[in-house]
């Protein structure tokens, strides 16, 4: 895999696009941030990015701003949790296509696996690096990376 490709201003910028179409919600990256129960409470989408090589994108969010999401998207909140996966699948989906278009701003080709949904342990102890986000609200949405 490419060592070049990381969480940078492209991904901010995939990022900032898709929450603002889908979800009608800003976020900003933060420096100072950290995962704080997210590391083992997030509910969580991931996504591998074979074309360009980038690797596993992975999705963050706790279960406040999941409802949020499911909401503005939905139109409603409702007690299934399964659908609250399905709208952050759909959402990583999105904007892992951004962010691979991004990378290859020249029309080559981009591939993306499946989206994988779930919530708790997201890690499997593998190294990730971070990117920090927070709504107005300061809700925390995190994009993890694994090459």
């Amino acid at each position: 895999m490419s060592e070049s490709i990381s969480l940078d201003e492209l991904v901010d910028e995939a990022l900032v696009e898709t929450m603002e179409a889908m979800a009608f919600t800003d976020v900003e990256r933060v420096t100072d941030g950290d995962l704080g129960d997210l590391a083992e409470s997030a509910l969580w989408a991931r996504i591998e990015i074979s074309e360009p090589p980038a690797g596993e994108l992975v999705l963050l969010v706790g279960e406040a701003f999941a409802d949020e999401l499911e909401e503005a998207t939905m139109g409603e909140t409702g007690n299934d949790p399964d659908v609250r996966l399905e709208v952050l699948g759909e959402m990583l989906n999105t904007l892992a296509g951004s962010w691979a278009r991004l990378l290859c701003p020249d029309g080559a080709p981009t591939a993306l696996g499946l989206p994988k949904v779930g919530q708790g342990d997201w890690s499997s102890g593998a190294e990730y690096s971070f990117a920090i986000f927070e709504t107005e609200d300061e809700e925390k949405v995190v994009l993890a990376l694994r090459r």
